[in-house]
């Protein structure tokens, strides 16, 4: 009885300053996410290129490229020889390579549209 009492009595007089420590707390922490969250976006461009150039490597050169699309997180890719590395494909990031014939299909994630966009530019 004696050690709810105190524990009622501390939470009444000190709870204003604990909710207060939660909220700054918290404030911290989303804070910390948004600034590495912002740079990891501004420099995604510089990867996203040098990713990019990873690719058109590993699939033979550009003038071995006939186009690339994205198709959600995938990139389909048309070839004019299929003389590709796809251990170097693997060890750059792409998860999943799939070859038919002269075209070949790479899961690579969310920036399989920003990829393809670079690409045809």
């Amino acid at each position: 009885m004696f050690l709810e009492s105190e524990f009622a009595n501390f939470f009444k007089n000190y709870g204003f300053y604990i909710a207060l420590a939660l909220v700054i707390l918290i404030a911290v922490i989303a804070t910390f996410l948004l600034v590495r969250n912002y740079k990891k976006r501004k420099n995604g461009k510089n990867t996203l290129v040098g990713l990019l150039n990873d690719i058109i490597e590993a699939l033979g050169g550009k003038e071995n490229i006939n186009s690339m699309e994205a198709k959600m997180s995938r990139l389909n890719v048309s070839l004019i020889s299929d003389n590709i590395d796809i251990e170097k494909l693997k060890a750059i990031g792409i998860e999943r390579v799939i070859k038919m014939s002269n075209k070949i299909t790479l899961l690579v994630g969310n920036s399989a549209s920003e990829i393809a966009n670079e690409f045809n530019k």
